[in-house]
């Protein structure tokens, strides 16, 4: 039987930076290149063909480029290998599409590998057909993310993700390249948050905590939770539009008033791990805050809970949509704990950068957006679970800043957990009393810690 994959996706999303500096919109398109396989030139209406119709292709060529005097061969890895390469498909090696003769050599520079230089992030998804083999893969041909069709016919084909391979089970390989696709494009959206950026923001959280540890006067562990300054580079410094910064090193840095910045919860690194990657997410967020600076963990879920994702396709907002989550009353236990507090982290988007209003469009099972998108102006107001209520992130930060003891006391047993090399148990309560209880005499000054946990009798008999 013939397999037929019907398209090979070519994808270079720009990333907005290039040696750490930004880029104009303009002057840096996003690419798609869409190449059909085994599809002829003349089988389509919008190149004259009377009696095939094909409004979809006819639509997308009247907004995409059309490479005039682009010569394709008689067979499919040559006509890659060309585009690929920009050159001969001799030259590359390619000469059919068996016995090795589809490897496109290794001295070749590829499209993708010529775009990386230029600051894109690049994906292919579908089939490949310029080798299997180790070097000569998508992955490793200037490729950052590949879905590749391996092997197999249509429902039952074998695909690989970056290399690793898994069948396909009842879902055609098309479907699920266009699906990985957009979702890879919408994870793209935050281009400069790129991976010089990601490392600017998790060195941000080492930094803020090492000026803490190293000193021993000022160094109070509640600065975690809000301080007035940040340490950053001349990249972050951009990212969170602190002007008048520039360089590599890290520094400390005074925030204007009125920002968000300053403490574990204005750093991006914090509001990027309680996303994933596309939208921002109140729940993993408020877990999160409950878990790690108000050590007053949310109970773990109940079984057969219904899932969030049931309401997709619905035009909701995020609160609409987690507020309607908690209409089912097993829901609804832990989520009127959890979700307020998210909810005032919302003016953070996915990546940790501010923002005022928030948008969501439903997609079909293809992963195409569809109907109209809807945007909405941010409410981060909300009210601790039988506590108190805040207006905005603003007011939600404060209270936080006022729960030093209690994030004392997480912090605590999470350094006990470490040093002993074991889980927290109830028999080491006493211990992480007296260790904050010797840290609280010392403004909770965060060497102070330290220096209890290594003196006590615990650690040297460990």
């Amino acid at each position: 039987m013939k397999t037929v994959i019907t398209l090979t996706l070519l994808l270079a999303a720009s990333t907005g930076f290039a040696e750490d500096k930004p880029v104009h919109q303009a002057s840096k398109p996003n690419i798609i290149i869409i190449m059909p396989d085994d599809s002829g030139y003349g089988n389509h209406s919008c190149f004259g063909n009377p009696v095939i119709k094909t409004p979809s292709i006819d639509a997308l060529a009247k907004q995409s480029l059309l490479l005039t005097r682009y010569h394709s061969s008689a067979r499919c890895s040559p006509s890659r290998a060309k585009l690929l390469s920009g050159r001969h498909e001799f030259l590359g090696g390619v000469t059919h599409t068996i016995q090795g003769r589809e490897r496109l050599s290794l001295d070749t520079i590829t499209l993708p590998q010529a775009l990386k230089t230029a600051g894109y992030a690049t994906g292919m998804f579908g089939k490949w057909h310029n080798g299997k083999e180790g070097p000569y893969r998508p992955e490793n041909r200037g490729f950052d993310e590949c879905w590749m069709y391996e092997k197999g016919a249509r429902m039952k084909a074998t695909i690989s993700h970056n290399g690793k391979p898994q069948r396909m089970d009842g879902t055609y390989p098309t479907d699920l390249f266009f699906k990985k696709a957009t979702e890879w494009i919408d994870v793209n959206l935050y281009r400069d948050f790129d991976e010089s950026t990601r490392a600017a923001c998790r060195r941000e959280v080492y930094e803020s905590f090492a000026h803490l540890l190293r000193d021993s006067t000022h160094g109070r562990l509640g600065k975690l939770l809000k301080s007035d300054y940040v340490f950053a580079n001349g990249l972050l410094a951009t990212y969170y539009g602190i002007d008048g910064v520039t360089g590599d090193e890290f520094r400390q840095i005074k925030l204007p008033a009125g920002s968000p910045r300053g403490g574990l919860l204005g750093m991006a690194a914090i509001h990027a791990m309680g996303s994933d990657g596309v939208v921002s997410s109140p729940v993993e967020r408020g877990a999160w805050v409950l878990r790690h600076l108000l050590n007053d963990p949310p109970p773990p879920a109940p079984p057969n809970v219904p899932q969030i994702s049931r309401l997709e396709g619905q035009i909701l907002t995020t609160r609409e949509r987690l507020l309607a989550h908690q209409e089912d009353a097993q829901c609804a236990s832990c989520h009127r704990k959890i979700d307020p507090i998210g909810f005032g982290l919302e003016n953070f988007n996915a990546a940790g950068k501010w923002r005022t209003e928030e948008s969501y469009q439903a997609r079909d099972g293809r992963g195409r957006a569809a109907g109209k998108r809807k945007i909405w102006t941010i409410d981060a107001s909300g009210a601790f679970h039988k506590g108190s209520g805040f207006e905005d992130y603003h007011e939600l930060h404060d209270l936080i800043a006022e729960r030093e003891e209690d994030f004392a006391l997480g912090f605590t047993e999470h350094l006990i957990e470490y040093a002993l090399g074991r889980p927290f148990g109830f028999t080491d309560e006493e211990l992480a009393n007296e260790i904050v209880h010797a840290a609280q005499s010392k403004e909770f000054s965060v060497s102070e810690f330290i220096h209890a946990l290594v003196q006590s009798s615990a650690f040297n008999t460990k």
